[in-house]
């Protein structure tokens, strides 16, 4: 809130029980905090990737109402952001422990700096990636001793299991959004931070990649993650093989510090099914250097000699 220039001196809540009486509560506020779940557990999957609840109709109303809209979100995983553009902030915690409220009081009131990075992809539609049922949940064996339940086909017979055929291969999550050039809602890695940082000065020496991130404007608390990723010698030419894979990340809160990593042997193999043992696979690798999988600062290459 203190860098929206705000000195908080009262904190009141409203139930919101529906979008119009959130929007009046917001528009009578001079900032508004709109916290949205999604709940899951053993045996529970989601059945779709929305906020629970009205959520989803209260966000943009608020929002109409109130510029200054911040959403919170508590969810296992990704969440669809319709509304991510009518909003000038979005925190999210994932699946946050018991101290979660003072917590997000510190990072809400400029106590903490806000500094992490997303785990996963925040798609625009769900099921982005096109998933088929033969991938998840699978279909069950054509087998004696099945039922009809809810519209599908279910084993009754312990012998009977369903088979799920893994098609996808290694192109998921960011693999996929790199090799099908679709850009989505948030990337993985991505994460946003009091400041603002450069990248400079890539150097790659045989397998060790060096670069350096300063902080050119910004609070002096302010942090941010560098992602090395690696492209494979037949990324371009290969259906099967991702347009990168991220091999090294590193938080720094410095004003200016030179990272370094250098690539192992099995940063840089594959497993062979036929002999099953790990194999190097030499070439000449791409090197990408962001502050995401899809904000990438610095871009070389690497050479790795065979056995």
């Amino acid at each position: 809130l203190k860098a929206l220039g705000l000195d908080v001196t009262a904190v009141g809540d409203a139930e919101g029980t529906s979008p119009s009486q959130a929007a009046a509560a917001a528009k009578a506020a001079d900032l508004a905090i709109v916290f949205g779940s999604a709940h899951t557990g053993e045996g529970h999957d989601r059945d779709n990737l929305n906020l629970e609840g009205n959520i989803e109709e209260v966000i943009p109303a608020v929002a109409a109402a109130q510029k200054r809209t911040i959403v919170v979100l508590s969810t296992p995983g990704s969440i669809l952001t319709s509304w991510r553009d009518a909003v000038p902030a979005i925190l999210y915690n994932g699946l946050p422990g018991e101290q979660v409220g003072p917590a997000l009081a510190d990072i809400l009131f400029g106590v903490t700096t806000p500094q992490a990075k997303l785990p996963i992809t925040m798609p625009k539609v769900e099921n982005e990636q096109g998933f088929t049922e033969s991938q998840y949940p699978g279909i069950p064996c054509r087998e004696e001793g099945q039922e009809e339940m809810n519209g599908k086909c279910t084993c009754t017979n312990p012998a009977c299991k369903a088979e799920s055929t893994y098609t996808e291969g290694q192109i998921v999550g960011y693999r996929w959004y790199d090799k099908k050039k679709v850009t989505p809602a948030f990337a993985f890695g991505h994460g946003l931070t009091y400041g603002n940082f450069s990248f400079s000065g890539l150097s790659v020496t045989g397998r060790t990649i060096s670069f350096s991130v300063a902080r050119s404007s910004g609070a002096a608390t302010s942090c941010e993650t560098p992602q090395v990723y690696i492209g494979y010698p037949s990324a371009a030419t290969d259906p099967k093989v991702p347009v990168k894979v991220m091999r090294f990340f590193k938080k720094t809160c410095e004003a200016s510090a030179k990272l370094s990593y250098t690539i192992t042997d099995q940063d840089v193999s594959n497993w062979d099914v036929a002999t099953k043992q790990w194999k190097l696979t030499p070439g000449t690798y791409k090197v990408y250097v962001g502050a995401s999988s899809q904000d990438i600062r610095l871009t070389g290459s690497m050479t790795v000699s065979g056995e």
